[in-house]
């Protein structure tokens, strides 16, 4: 896919992160559509791409955020090397596939976004209320990831790069 597409994908994600209202009973947390950004292409492009999504795409979070810059950067570079790291041991084409590691990534950077900010003494929260928006995180990242997926697909598809990886 080419940077420009890339790009218009990374603005769109961040629109709909930035515009869906976090719900009350879920903790407040947003819809990680970033994040399902980041796990598609960790499962479909090589690590050097995958990488150069996951520091833009969490430099664009914590800029639409109150986070310092380069908390999610860190994480979502995290969950890039690591997704990419076993993309060749599991099913990369698979809703479930997209369904679990959405989740799971989703629940790993919201932990360690409230770990380091708390290590910095930037944010003080009880025990339930991280629990609640870490299982909101958790639910919303099985849902942005294959919502994601098929978007980065779609647009592969588009382009007419979508065949010729399968």
């Amino acid at each position: 896919m080419n940077v420009l597409a890339t790009a218009v994908l990374l603005a769109l994600g961040a629109v709909l992160q930035a515009a869906v209202p976090g719900m009350a009973w879920l903790g407040q947390v947003r819809l990680p559509v970033l994040l399902g950004l980041v796990v598609s292409y960790a499962l479909t492009r090589p690590r050097p791409a995958a990488v150069a999504i996951a520091m833009t795409a969490g430099a664009v979070q914590d800029a639409l955020g109150m986070i310092p810059l380069g908390y999610s950067s860190f994480c979502f570079c995290a969950v890039a090397v690591l997704v990419n790291r076993y993309r060749e041991e599991v099913f990369a084409w698979e809703g479930v596939t997209h369904l679990v590691f959405g989740a799971l990534a989703a629940l790993a950077v919201a932990l360690a976004q409230y770990a380091l900010l708390h290590a910095a003494g930037l944010l003080a929260l009880s025990a339930g209320v991280v629990a609640r928006k870490a299982a909101g995180t958790l639910l919303l990242g099985a849902l942005a990831t294959p919502a994601a997926y098929a978007l980065v697909e779609h647009v592969d598809h588009l382009l007419g790069h979508g065949e010729a990886r399968r």
